[in-house]
């Protein structure tokens, strides 16, 4: 019938559409078969041995690579979200059973195409570091690895950057799991190396099915350039895996023909020296591994490691390439002087890490190496060329350790002295005795190269350094005039008195002594002062050396009023100038007219630091000469010298005001030059305006320790 008719022209076009449609839809891939997919195109680029650029750009070899990695963790971290379960996913099963790991480990160390090992080697720690669970303890994941660490930590062309975040992406999953550590160790006989090495590509023709998941025998394949047709598959028997274990050798004579050794840190070391951040990623990475509290590993550092004398090898080798400085000011700009003081800073850390029998044995080492074969020497160097490079790059390290070998370094360069000092013990210390007199050098280079290794110094805030050089001095209160009276309205008269006196000291000054001037100084004063008060917080309490906050709960805002009760002589005779340090320093304060305008401000920048101390004993013997004993000698004792100079020779100069308000003007410039001014006459007008300038930071100074 029509309606009969009508129903099955309806039925066949229905089924008809129903085809397009199946046709039309796109088909729904599991991450499993994609991955797959990803994994059969990578393998035929391979078996094609097409490495050209056409045929590389064409097989989207990169892009397989990264989109199985993304496949892996999505997978993974999809079902660590949904149901926490602790077994691996389909995918990262595949992967595994599969043993590509090996493949990646492979072509990351023949890179082949070029450039393939420095996608592969961010690929593999992304993978390895983003993973939900550590599948480093997986032997199809661990072995690999470890051959590949061995092959490319003596490889000079590898990619730096890459290779050592991989090596601290490895570093940080063992700390998380210090029991993985033995996965590293390589153990060889005879020095030749055991027969663990990974297996080959496995994607041998004929033997790789992508659609099972069952374990692979590994291919022997030895270069991208072997066809993959005619390698033979060797399956490992349970035996050989369990030979190929990293248990250490039982008896005694197989232990002394076997070599061990923990491939991480020979491939860390390799880079340690490196610039930048692979450097910085190889040196933390040896720090961390250092404070691995695992016996066996211990153990190996102990007895069996070169890193000790690899490391300190470097440091020497760097020490002695730093090349000599020569003229005024020279730069510290250069590779060598960076690549020096980042080992420094690596030493440092190893030197203060837990004691263990290692760090032990490194501290000691770095003693009698270090110090007393490269330091020592250099600095009592008698050529003063060699003499001023040694001792800025000395004033570089101190601002480059810390810690153990920070105490240790200075108290190598300045000694171990509290007591009081006296004139015999400047022959008990050569180097410190030394660059004390250095400070006062007819040399120029060689003085301001002292006296900025002794600023370094003094801004370091170290317990040791200060007591050494001035602090062990004023302990017994012997610059403390003992007459001095004990009241507050007493105490804050000898301030203002003194904060007057500064500000006056030298003539023609009304111009620069405006209120804002001196308000400045004031405020720097008091950030620098409230800043070095919190880094000597930590210092160890000392009750013949009060700090500022005992001084100010005595009622005397902060400055100490009764000095010893010895005789004037005797004190004299045993403070001298609050010892050989301070000495120094005043006497090189009395040339600043005669020295340039570049070493006179690091010696009054150095005295300006000495000032922000918070120990009353010491601001009140560089800044309040109200409570001093009679004959001390200060820093006011130089300046009122120096100002009576000033006055006399101002009459002998030509158009003396001219010039000195051009030379104020000039003083902030890179090259300051006055008219009519020979070379020494030049460093007497910008010496005047710096010791102008110099006076009221001292007066800001002396007011904000009274207000604090």
């Amino acid at each position: 019938s029509d309606w009969e008719g009508k129903m099955s022209w309806w039925g066949t076009a229905g089924s008809l559409l129903s085809q397009v449609g199946e046709v039309l839809a796109p088909t729904v891939k599991t991450p499993l078969e994609s991955f797959k997919n990803s994994w059969r195109c990578v393998r035929h680029f391979y078996i094609d041995q097409e490495y050209d650029v056409e045929s590389f750009q064409f097989s989207g070899l990169p892009e397989h690579l990264v989109s199985m990695i993304t496949i892996l963790l999505e997978e993974e971290r999809e079902a660590k979200r949904n149901s926490g379960t602790e077994y691996f996913q389909p995918c990262l099963e595949f992967f595994m059973s599969n043993r590509i790991m090996e493949t990646f480990c492979y072509l990351a160390e023949k890179d082949t195409p070029k450039g393939i090992r420095k996608l592969l080697l961010s690929l593999l720690s992304q993978m390895l570091s983003d993973m939900p669970r550590s599948i480093l303890p997986n032997m199809s994941i661990h072995r690999p690895v470890r051959h590949l660490l061995m092959s490319l930590s003596n490889n000079p062309n590898v990619e730096k950057s890459e290779f050592t975040t991989f090596l601290s992406v490895i570093v940080n999953l063992l700390k998380k799991d210090p029991s993985l550590i033995g996965f590293f160790f390589e153990y060889s006989k005879s020095g030749k190396p055991n027969s663990n090495t990974p297996a080959q590509l496995l994607v041998v023709e004929g033997h790789f099915n992508a659609d099972n998941n069952h374990s692979l025998p590994p291919g022997v394949l030895q270069s991208p350039n072997v066809s993959l047709e005619n390698a033979n598959p060797i399956p490992l028997s349970p035996e050989k895996v369990h030979q190929n274990s990293i248990t250490p050798p039982q008896t005694e004579a197989e232990e002394e023909s076997v070599t061990v050794d923990f491939v991480l840190l020979p491939a860390l070391l390799a880079h340690a020296k490196a610039e930048g951040n692979a450097g910085d990623y190889a040196r933390d990475a040896i720090v961390t591994i250092l404070q691995f509290d695992e016996p066996v590993l211990q153990n190996y550092l102990s007895t069996r490691s070169a890193l000790m004398e690899e490391v300190i090898g470097d440091l020497m080798r760097l020490h002695r390439n730093l090349p000599v400085l020569k003229g005024e000011n020279p730069s510290l700009e250069s590779k060598y002087l960076t690549s020096y003081v980042n080992y420094l800073k690596f030493c440092s850390s190893i030197v203060s890490l837990e004691k263990t029998d290692f760090v032990q044995k490194f501290s000691d080492e770095i003693e009698e190496v270090f110090c007393h074969t490269l330091i020592s020497p250099s600095i009592l160097e008698l050529d003063e060329e060699l003499a001023t490079s040694a001792t800025l790059y000395l004033s570089e390290a101190f601002q480059s350790v810390e810690g153990k070998l920070l105490k240790f370094l200075s108290q190598f360069v300045l000694g171990d002295f509290e007591d009081l000092e006296t004139r015999d013990e400047e022959g008990e210390h050569l180097i410190r005795s030394k660059l004390v007199d250095r400070i006062n050098s007819n040399n120029e280079n060689l003085s301001v190269a002292t006296l900025k290794l002794f600023d370094t110094l003094v801004k370091l805030s170290n317990r040791t350094v200060m007591y050494n050089l001035i602090l062990r001095n004023l302990r017994p209160r012997l610059h403390l005039n003992p007459k001095n009276s004990s009241t507050q309205e007493a105490v804050l008269d000898s301030i203002q008195t003194d904060i007057a006196s500064f500000l006056t000291l030298f003539p023609e000054t009304e111009t620069i002594h405006s209120a804002s001037s001196y308000n400045a100084y004031l405020l720097d004063a008091q950030s620098l002062i409230s800043t070095k008060r919190k880094e000597c917080s930590s210092w160890t309490t000392d009750p013949s050396l009060p700090t500022h906050d005992d001084a100010k709960s005595s009622n005397t805002n902060g400055l100490p009023s009764i000095g010893s009760t010895v005789s004037d002589s005797e004190a004299l005779e045993k403070f001298g100038e609050g010892g050989s340090f301070m000495r120094s320093l005043l006497k090189r304060l009395g040339t600043m007219l005669e020295r340039p305008l570049s070493s006179n401000l690091v010696l009054t920048g150095l005295l300006s630091s000495l000032c922000h101390y918070p120990f009353p004993y010491l601001y009140s013997f560089l800044l309040n000469k109200c409570t001093l004993r009679p004959g001390i000698k200060t820093i006011w004792d130089i300046l009122e010298e120096l100002s009576q100079r000033v006055r006399e020779k101002s009459d002998t100069i030509p158009n003396y005001r001219q010039k000195l308000t051009q030379a104020r003007t000039e003083f902030v410039q890179e090259n300051p030059k006055v008219q009519e001014c020979d070379e020494a006459e030049l460093k007497f007008f910008l010496g005047v305006v710096l010791l102008e300038e110099f006076s009221k930071e001292l007066a800001g100074t002396l007011a904000s320790w009274a207000s604090q």
